[in-house]
């Protein structure tokens, strides 16, 4: 029932929208007028790149004529393995769906996109992936945990691998591919997780008592980025 709402709200927005710049002389000033709207609606992103190589994220709203990949929606460049600082996104609370893309930045030519709705005062990952030499994108919530004295760890990878923790041989969870698992406790930095066949070493960067995304392929590439 909540989807209806939505769709019949944007809908009547879209079609606001439309005759009013009809009546302006032209629906090219229609993006303008998107971002006319009050933005009332935030959430700070945090770009992370598991990519070998450097990729250009983009951001749109939804309800826009322009195309994805324009460079009114680039908002950053991210080079490889690595994560960005918050950026704050804003929006009208009629139109919460938004578009996000990725591209290699070099040739262009490598490329994914998906939509997700985004929730006013939550902030979200959004995660570049790679899966049989094609590229993914995904949008997770960020979810904090922070506890004393430990380390509070989701994991995200591109193939499905089993997560062990604490030292024990016991598989506590398979990580699957494309998904975020849910949080585990680390109790130390140095042997402590281990994805598939990568031991993940959090001495390097992770403060203790923090909850952070751990972000591993296939490869063994990681990323750490905290929650």
């Amino acid at each position: 029932m909540q989807k209806i709402k939505n769709y019949v709200k944007k809908t009547a927005l879209i079609s606001s929208l439309i005759i009013g710049l009809s009546a302006c002389g032209g629906s090219d000033k229609y993006d303008d007028s998107v971002d006319d709207l009050d933005q009332n609606r935030s959430s700070e992103l945090v770009f992370v790149n598991t990519m070998d190589e450097m990729v250009t994220f983009y951001v749109k709203n939804s309800i826009k004529w322009n195309k994805m990949f324009d460079d009114k929606h680039n908002i950053l460049d991210q080079a490889k393995y690595s994560s960005s600082e918050p950026n704050k996104y804003t929006w009208n609370n009629d139109s919460n769906t938004t578009d996000f893309g990725v591209q290699d930045t070099n040739s262009k030519v490598n490329k994914a996109q998906v939509e997700a709705e985004l929730k006013n005062g939550i902030d979200f990952f959004v995660v570049s992936w790679e899966s049989s030499n094609e590229y993914k994108i995904s949008v997770l919530e960020k979810k904090p945990s922070n506890t004393p004295d430990v380390f509070r760890i989701r994991v995200f990878t591109n193939s499905d691998m089993s997560i062990k923790i604490n030292g024990s041989d016991e598989v506590v969870a398979i990580a699957e591919k494309g998904e975020v698992s849910s949080a585990f406790t680390i109790n130390n930095c140095a042997d402590s997780l281990q994805v598939g066949n990568n031991h993940i070493d959090l001495c390097q960067g992770p403060n203790i008592g923090q909850s952070y995304l751990v972000v591993v392929d296939s490869n063994g590439k990681q990323v750490i980025t905290q929650e």
